[in-house]
């Protein structure tokens, strides 16, 4: 069917249609979250045939949706499609006018950013006024947190150099299924500094009464994390500046909260693919994710001096921090971009006697799978060290030997801190791992 034969103007009716819809206070929860999954398809819809909506169509629609970025009423998981179908009507218009399609994309989306960055000042502003930080408050920053991340992202392709957004090389990349590709948009340094000030665990403002410092709250940070690993995606040298930020997220000693620790984790892998050479150095931080949370647990169990609720020695559920850091470090190992070096096969085997039984059979799964098929000598090369490893036997030369290997004269190598295998406490954990390894290993 040829393009001119197709009417397309029905998908921009239809996310009308839903957005009516969805403002309405006759709809129940349940179906405003079925309404906004349509509508998050309609956008997808849009991005890939917006170049046959009709002009008029494309320019209503268009005008809409800049409308609903800028006043930040979208729901987080509807940013991304709207700004791809933002997009995709930019290439429509700008078809139709013979404007540069790039020019046009980076004008709108550094006016969002700017927009973004005078909603934090603003926020911020009001929050030295009052002192304390509502519910509202949460969602709107998360929102404006998101949107610059999304807005930062878009023409990236990971084939991609971080060059200059005017270079021929970039302007080279631009295909007709990604008018945008190789569109660097740069974040001012105010608005860089802004997203920072969303990292610590308190706000850089007193409260009213100046004793107490207002904490940021989880979901802010957990967005803010997430924002910076896409701005440092695009610049090599922020993404330098900021690896010792993230990696203090992830050391065992942060007692940062799960929600909070797993984006980080999340942004280092991404990172780690990206500028490998720079976060080699940090995979010690990455590894103890996998024992993420068993320190602070530990410490709890064994004070008998702490009168505490039964409840609170689970006090926070790191088991999706683990998960994501097997699936992550099991990823990045199968890819090369990590290697075993140090302690690191020894963390991700203590994994396999994880109190969570989810997190015991991933590693299980992961362990004696496509990590052994890839190494079928992984196992077995690791059993002796891993005795006497699992054992704390640190003056022991092969523990020597194994907490040193692969570091290469760098002095950066993954240990086993934090860990609790060994002694009477660890007997059973210790066997489970065992008896995994050697169910697993060949005959040679």
């Amino acid at each position: 069917v040829r393009s001119s034969a197709i009417d397309c103007s029905f998908v921009v009716l239809s996310l009308k249609k839903l957005k009516e819809l969805g403002n309405s206070v006759d709809i129940s929860p349940a179906n405003k979250a079925t309404l906004a999954a349509t509508s998050r398809n309609c956008l997808k819809v849009i991005s890939k045939i917006g170049g046959l909506v009709p002009l008029k169509d494309a320019k209503k629609c268009s005008s809409d949706l800049m409308q609903d970025l800028k006043s930040f009423s979208l729901p987080n998981d509807l940013i991304p499609s709207t700004i791809s179908a933002l997009v995709a009507f930019t290439k429509r218009i700008c078809n139709d006018s013979g404007k540069d399609v790039i020019d046009e994309c980076d004008e709108w989306i550094n006016a969002l950013l700017d927009r973004c960055e005078c909603a934090i000042e603003s926020w911020l502003s009001s929050l030295s006024r009052h002192g304390r930080i509502e519910t509202d408050d949460e969602r709107l920053l998360t929102r404006i947190l998101f949107c610059i991340g999304e807005l930062t992202m878009v023409g990236f392709s990971s084939q991609q150099d971080t060059l200059q957004p005017r270079t021929k090389s970039a302007r080279d990349m631009v295909t007709d299924k990604e008018p945008v590709r190789g569109l660097i948009v740069r974040p001012s340094n105010r608005l860089i500094h802004l997203v920072k000030l969303m990292l610590p665990t308190t706000m850089p403002i007193t409260s009213v009464n100046e004793e107490d410092l207002t904490p940021t709250p989880s979901c802010v940070r957990a967005y803010a994390f997430v924002t910076l690993g896409k701005l440092c995606l695009r610049d090599a040298s922020l993404a330098k500046d900021c690896l010792n930020i993230l990696a203090r997220e992830l050391h065992h000693g942060s007692k940062s909260d799960p929600a909070v620790q797993s984006n980080v984790l999340m942004v280092m892998g991404d990172l780690c693919v990206r500028y490998t050479n720079l976060v080699d150095r940090y995979l010690p931080f990455m590894a103890a994710c996998l024992q993420a949370g068993d320190k602070a647990c530990h410490e709890v169990v064994t004070d008998v001096n702490l009168t505490v609720d039964p409840s609170a020695i689970k006090v926070r559920n790191y088991s999706l921090v683990k998960k994501n850091a097997i699936l992550l470090l099991s990823s990045l190992v199968l890819q090369d971009y990590i290697k075993w070096r140090g302690l690191f096969i020894h963390r991700f085997l203590a994994a396999v006697a994880d109190e969570d039984d989810e997190v015991s059979c991933l590693a299980r799964t992961a362990l004696r799978g496509p990590l052994l098929e890839k190494q079928p000598n992984l196992l077995s090369n690791s059993f002796v060290e891993a005795i006497f490893v699992f054992n704390s036997c640190k003056a022991h030369p092969i523990y020597c030997a194994a907490a040193a290997s692969g570091e290469n004269g760098t002095g950066v190598a993954v240990d086993f801190d934090g860990t609790m295998l060994c002694g009477k406490l660890g007997y059973h954990k210790r066997f489970e791992v065992y008896r995994m390894m050697l169910t697993n290993m060949n005959d040679q």
